[in-house]
């Protein structure tokens, strides 16, 4: 496990928030603007790239102004399970187009349930495929 002070921990996630946000800022820039009475389609990422780069300046501003108090002086970063569960989410990206849906929503879910509950397999099996039933079932319905 990993031990970060507040103040480096802050200065990583504005960092990271600030490179997602000059990201999509030019990223926007190459859609059309528009204005604000009819916006274009690079208008609300633009819109939402400049607000997430005031944040990130606000994080780091408060990185190096506000001093933690006590336990909140050391955050511990980490967590037994954290990597695995990362790994399914990227597996999950990687498979959903070829397997489909049903069948994707379904491995990632009896594979979380393996991994993160105490239950046996045939118990993770039916909890995913109720999960994917669902969500197929939900998603019809709305779309």
């Amino acid at each position: 496990m990993l031990t970060l002070t507040q103040r480096i921990a802050n200065v990583i996630a504005a960092s990271l928030l600030g490179g997602l946000s000059v990201f999509v800022i030019a990223d926007s820039g190459r859609m059309p603007f528009g204005g604000a009475s009819e916006p274009g389609p690079g208008f609300f990422p633009t819109i939402l790239g400049v607000l997430l780069l005031l944040v990130s300046a606000g994080l780091v501003l408060r990185a190096f102004t506000v001093e933690p108090h006590g336990d909140a002086s050391r955050l511990a970063i980490g967590h037994r399970y954290g990597l695995l569960v990362l790994l399914a989410v990227t597996v999950l990206g990687l498979v959903l187009e070829g397997l489909g849906a049903l069948t994707a929503v379904a491995l990632f879910v009896f594979l979380c349930l393996i991994v993160l509950a105490p239950l046996r397999w045939y118990t993770a099996a039916a909890a995913a495929v109720a999960a994917s039933l669902l969500t197929h079932a939900f998603f019809g319905r709305l779309l």
